[in-house]
């Protein structure tokens, strides 16, 4: 049987999985992996039963969590049908391209935090002439198709359009390899990956797997080859780093898996329940979390200021509900140790509300109860800065600290739940997902002067400002400055001294007390008259 197919569209990040079973509720720790392969096909692989299903399916444990006939839309066929998920708006589609183009929307509660199996009827939510041969979803709603195939150029046209209309917004060439170009593009599929790479497998006797490069930009598309399938492949997607290819010959029904980290396919299977999949697609869920430290001033021996700055962002492509960051400084510095805590939103685009009684030890949870959080859209990074005076504090000792984030999608009582440790590090530090580095503080409290008291003064008696001020009649400056043999004093103007990648080998002739900035070990150096010393400790403070 011939089918047309189309993309899919899926993101990532310590990737969480959906899992939908009735009446009960998972959590996932930060580094497990679920996801639920949505397949649109048959019930059964060896009868000649085409009635259509669209079947949800676990990935760890290949239990069907909803299977739901759709006959009443498309009738008994599972030819030129297709099933793809937008994760702008949370709805499944079911596609008919056997006359003209037909789109269902098929709502089985993602958005709305129920899971059912909704009622279709012959009547489309769009219908138009424009007829693709291959669809894509991608994560910021953009839909594109494929289709004129040229085997003897070896090329084909990818297009973006309007998906309740069909009128094409744009269009590009896409350039196949012609030593190993696909026998047609009518069976196979396509998908988008987490890192927004393309990939695709079309033809049969073999199918060809290939990624799609530079898909939506300037000038062509190519195709780089990958691997042939013997078998013929009609349902492609994105499973936790793995692409699983599935499909069926006769009463053969089977499914491979192509591992994107090592470029190899594994052996064949056979795919799971005895289903006969015709197309796939998957939703998943996924939360991430860093955390570093923005601002940390020295107060005195014991004491210092901090600032962390904390990151959280919706990483999957559905919404998650009841969305909490909890972190436990009491824990880490002492309960009596932390003062002057507050919590500030630099950056909220969900609009998520802080928890006002957070204080980090008897009320660990910074934000206030049922939060809902937007999936991987543009703009969904929230940023929370926490500034906190720390007392007591050891020099021996190494403070680390890691904050959680989890939600779930679903209701309270049917749901996957998926959590987050916070990784050290600026936003770009959540992936790799399975990362949970701790974010580390360790306190130096030296002090590389004596201390000014009102016996103890070390005026500065040189200086060159830019400011236009000096003297005791403008401001006692510098002599206002404490301990140094110079000062150097301007707003607009930094002090460079010279950049050296590796001053023990690139200078060959150094000096006592010459000093340097090592590009590589990023810290000032003084030549001792035997060997380079770091300079990274903050002087303390007046």
């Amino acid at each position: 049987m011939i089918k047309i197919n189309k993309m899919k569209s899926l993101t990532l990040k310590k990737i969480f999985w959906i899992i939908i079973l009735a009446h009960c509720s998972f959590t996932l720790s930060a580094q497990d992996s679920k996801t639920i392969l949505v397949t649109l096909g048959s019930n059964s692989c060896t009868t000649a039963a085409t009635k259509p299903y669209i079947s949800l399916i676990d990935k760890i444990t290949n239990n069907v969590l909803i299977n739901c006939d759709v006959s009443s839309a498309i009738g008994n066929t599972l030819s030129g049908v297709m099933v793809e998920y937008n994760p702008v708006d949370n709805y499944i589609y079911l596609i008919s391209v056997k006359n003209g183009t037909k789109i269902w929307k098929f709502d089985v509660g993602l958005a709305s935090s129920t899971f059912t199996c909704p009622t279709l009827t012959s009547t489309p939510t769009y219908s138009y002439s424009y007829q693709p041969n291959l669809f894509a979803i991608n994560n910021y709603g953009e839909v594109y198709s494929i289709g004129n195939y040229s085997s003897t150029a070896a090329t084909a046209t990818l297009s973006k359009f309007n998906f309740s209309t069909g009128a094409v917004i744009s269009s590009q060439t896409i350039q196949f390899p012609t030593t190993n170009k696909p026998s047609n593009i009518s069976t196979g599929d396509m998908t988008f990956v987490s890192n927004g790479k393309v990939y695709g497998v079309f033809g049969t006797n073999p199918s060809k797997l290939y990624e799609l490069t530079n898909v939506g930009g300037t000038g062509n598309a190519g195709a780089t080859f990958l691997t042939n399938i013997t078998d013929p492949i009609y349902g492609l997607a994105y499973i936790d780093e793995k692409l699983q290819l599935s499909g069926y010959s006769g009463s053969s029904c089977y499914t491979y898996t192509y591992n994107l980290l090592t470029n190899t396919l594994g052996s064949k299977s056979s795919f799971p329940n005895g289903y006969k999949p015709v197309d796939h697609t998957s939703i998943y869920t996924s939360v991430g979390a860093t955390k570093r430290i923005l601002k940390k001033e020295t107060i005195n021996n014991s004491t210092a200021d901090i600032t962390y700055e904390l990151h959280l962002q919706n990483t999957g492509n559905a919404n998650l509900s009841n969305v909490q960051i909890t972190d436990n400084l009491a824990a880490v510095y002492g309960a009596a140790n932390i003062t002057n805590l507050t919590v500030t939103a630099v950056s909220n685009p969900s609009n998520l509300s802080l928890n006002p009684t957070f204080n980090g030890n008897t009320d660990i949870n910074l934000l206030m109860p049922n939060q809902g959080l937007t999936n991987a859209i543009p703009n969904n990074l929230i940023t929370l800065n926490l500034s906190m005076r720390i007392n007591n504090l050891d020099t021996t000792k190494n403070y680390g600290n890691q904050a959680t984030v989890a939600g779930y999608v679903g209701t309270s009582t049917n749901n996957i739940t998926v959590s987050d440790l916070s990784n050290d590090g600026p936003p770009s530090a959540m992936f790799p997902l399975a990362t949970n580095n701790i974010t580390n503080f360790n306190f130096n409290g030296y002090c590389f002067k004596k201390p000014v008291s009102s016996t103890t003064t070390i005026p500065t008696r040189h200086g060159i400002t830019a400011l236009g001020r000096a003297g005791a009649d403008n401001g006692n400056w510098p002599m206002v400055r404490q301990s140094a043999w110079t000062v150097l004093e301007a707003k607009t103007k930094g002090f460079v001294v010279n950049r050296v990648a590796n001053p023990a080998t690139d200078i060959t002739s150094p000096v006592e007390g010459m000093m340097v900035f090592d590009t590589t070990a990023q810290c000032l150096k003084i030549y001792n008259g035997t060997g380079w010393s770091c300079y990274s400790k903050p002087a303390c403070l007046n």
